[in-house]
C-alpha cells in the first residue's frame, strides 16, 4: 500500500508542478493601442431660463348673460437670448374636473364644459416651447397667478352671471 500511496503522491506532485510551471510561465505582454481620426465636431452649449407667465386677468371682473368669459395673460419675460413661447396651455380645474386647452395667442374665451357645470373653478397657464416639428419640447413653470372664476347658470346652461378675480398661485 505504501508504494501505491507513493505513486499517487508522485503523480499528484507531478501534475501540480506542471500546473505551477504553466501558470508561472504565462506572461502578459504589453501592447500599444491607438487610433486616429481626421474628423471632429464642435458645439456650443447655452442655458435658457423658461420664465412663468406672471400676469393673467379676465377682460372684465364680472358679467351677465354671456356664453364665455374672455381672459388674457402676458407672455413671460425672456431671459438672455431665450426663445419666445410658441403656444400656451390653459388648465381649468373645478373639484375633480380638469380641462386643458392649448392656444397660440395670449387671449382665450373660457367656455365649454366647465362653464356649463357652473360653480367655482381655477385657471392657470403654462408657456410652451416647441421643436421644429411642432411638438412641445419644454414648458415653463405654472403661472405665478391664477384666476378664480365663479359662474351662476340659468336655463339651458346660459351664464346668468360670473365673477373673476386674479390671485397668487400658491
Amino acid at each position: 500500500m505504501n508504494s501505491r500511496l507513493l505513486r499517487l503522491a508522485a503523480a499528484t506532485l507531478a501534475v501540480g508542478g506542471l500546473l505551477a510551471v504553466s501558470v508561472t510561465a504565462a506572461r502578459v505582454e504589453p501592447t500599444v493601442a491607438s487610433w486616429r481620426t481626421d474628423g471632429y465636431a464642435t458645439t456650443t452649449l447655452s442655458t435658457v431660463k423658461l420664465n412663468p407667465v406672471t400676469s393673467i386677468t379676465c377682460d372684465t371682473a364680472s358679467g351677465t348673460l354671456v356664453t364665455s368669459v374672455p381672459i388674457r395673460w402676458t407672455a413671460p419675460a425672456l431671459t438672455g437670448t431665450g426663445p419666445s413661447p410658441d403656444s400656451y396651455t390653459l388648465t381649468a380645474t373645478s373639484g375633480s374636473l380638469t380641462n386643458s386647452t392649448t392656444v397660440t395667442g395670449t387671449t382665450y374665451s373660457l367656455g365649454g364644459v366647465l362653464l356649463t357645470i357652473g360653480g367655482t373653478f381655477l385657471v392657470t397657464v403654462v408657456a410652451n416651447y416647441t421643436t421644429s416639428s411642432g411638438a412641445i419640447a419644454w414648458s415653463s413653470p405654472v403661472s405665478t397667478q391664477r384666476l378664480r372664476v365663479t359662474v351662476s347658470l340659468g336655463v339651458a346652461g346660459i351664464i346668468v352671471s360670473y365673477t373673476c378675480a386674479t390671485e397668487a398661485n400658491p
